[in-house]
């Protein structure tokens, strides 16, 4: 991070003590809806895929630069609760995030038929099954001040998986949890069994990621 991002990570915790914002480490809020990224898992790829999602009319940050990542979406984050959902009661957000999910769902991944290889050596399949996103993060929301989708945060993650896997990475909370019954309401109640054995194998492998 150079000089100026430094002063502007300094300057944000004044700025959400003035308006009693929560500070946040990693998205930086500025003034004007800028944030900047504060974290050392951005990457271009990150970038790359905001672009591509934001030429299908996706709401997502626009990118002023690469590095800090400052990027400009006003509103505020939607957070995990064990709040019951009530869908006829939220706002239109909800009905936009699920059209958001179901456009992306129905694009075509670069790799026709899903057929990729030969390989010549197992670091070969390793870095192609590897390339697209780490498994670290996960997308964030952002709301408007009435109630309509921001836009969407946090790319890095974003490749060509499974069909479940948008449902079943938000689900792994448990029931109880705001986000299992969000992603439920938009069509993950269909893959109960795939969550099941998803939180088995990340239960199985998470050391093997998660720094200590």
């Amino acid at each position: 991070m150079g000089i100026i991002h430094r002063g502007l990570y300094h300057f944000s915790q004044w700025y959400c003590s003035w308006f009693n914002v929560p500070f946040d480490h990693h998205i930086i809020q500025l003034p004007f809806g800028l944030v900047m990224k504060w974290t050392d898992r951005t990457s271009v790829e990150e970038v790359v895929s905001m672009q591509m999602v934001e030429a299908a009319g996706i709401p997502v940050p626009k990118v002023l630069s690469c590095g800090g990542h400052p990027n400009e979406l006003p509103g505020i984050s939607l957070e995990n609760t064990d709040d019951p959902l009530d869908v006829d009661a939220e706002e239109p957000w909800l009905e936009e995030l699920k059209t958001c999910v179901c456009s992306m769902r129905s694009w075509c991944p670069p790799i026709p038929d899903h057929v990729m290889g030969p390989f010549t050596n197992h670091q070969g399949l390793y870095k192609h099954l590897t390339y697209p996103a780490s498994m670290h993060g996960r997308t964030a929301f952002s709301l408007n001040d009435d109630g309509h989708l921001s836009g969407l945060l946090d790319w890095e993650s974003a490749g060509w998986y499974p069909e479940y896997w948008e449902f079943t990475t938000a689900m792994r909370f448990g029931r109880r949890s705001w986000w299992f019954q969000v992603a439920s309401w938009m069509g993950g109640d269909q893959y109960l069994s795939e969550l099941e054995s998803d939180v088995a194998l990340n239960l199985l492998t998470v050391d093997s990621y998660i720094a200590f």
